[in-house]
């Protein structure tokens, strides 16, 4: 393995889990993930927090969708998801209401519901863009460019657009969520690049929460919202001459 190329070694593991074993990754990987999950996982969410999901209604429809009908989707109608499996339940939240509501992608005149949840128990999450704080430690025998840079791999898979949602196309988030909840973590915060894909220097981000479960959570309100205008922030590439 060459020194500090964990970009290459995150193409090597997503490659695998797309084209060679689905569920099988190198062990290597794994303590990759591991001490990823070690360093990362100290990002708290306190009780009383408030955290957003919304859903678009249904075409001239204003009443709001309520409790279960704005939580997490009912086993009958799951798809997989960014970090959820075909069939299996997750929690997907935002930390402000406008991440929530760009995160549907509404077009003009939609009404959509925006539910507004409160943590009820701390939640402990891998917040996947502690890059700065992963270090060798324990792990020396590891090195922590490699781990690091893995890390941004993973990091931008999660935040990237997918514009064809193929299911394949998620099986490395879906590894890294499923892993994660194997060690008892609530869930995963990273990201959110619905209202345009933020530089690594930002200052305040806007993030996603998915969590493994509802249990720590309760629906508090729901407010509905019409869409009134799309802004597009643009900027030339370059100039193409005859």
């Amino acid at each position: 393995m060459r020194k500090s190329d964990g970009l290459a070694e995150f193409r090597i593991f997503a490659n695998s889990l797309k084209n060679k074993n689905r569920f099988i990754v190198d062990e290597n990987f794994n303590r990759y993930i591991d001490i990823i999950i070690e360093q990362l996982s100290t990002d708290t969410i306190a009780i009383g927090t408030p955290l957003y999901r919304s859903r678009i209604n249904p075409n001239g429809v204003t009443k709001p969708y309520k409790g279960k009908q704005i939580g997490m989707p009912p086993k009958s109608v799951l798809n997989y998801g960014r970090a959820n499996p075909y069939g299996i339940q997750y929690m997907y939240l935002t930390e402000e209401y406008e991440t929530s509501i760009a995160e549907c992608r509404p077009n003009t005149d939609n009404h959509i519901s925006v539910g507004r949840f409160e943590v009820t128990d701390v939640l402990r999450l891998v917040h996947l863009e502690d890059v700065a704080f992963i270090s060798s430690g324990a792990n020396a025998s590891y090195d922590t460019m490699i781990i690091a840079e893995f890390l941004l791999g993973l990091s931008y898979e999660f935040a990237k657009p997918f514009l064809e949602c193929k299911e394949i196309e998620y099986l490395p988030c879906q590894y890294f969520a499923e892993y994660c909840k194997s060690k008892k973590m609530d869930g995963i915060k990273f990201v959110s690049c619905a209202k345009g894909f933020p530089s690594r220097l930002e200052r305040n981000p806007s993030y996603n929460i998915v969590l493994f479960d509802d249990k720590k959570v309760k629906w508090i309100d729901t407010r509905v919202y019409q869409i009134n205008k799309i802004v597009y922030d643009i900027e030339p590439i370059e100039d193409v001459k005859k």
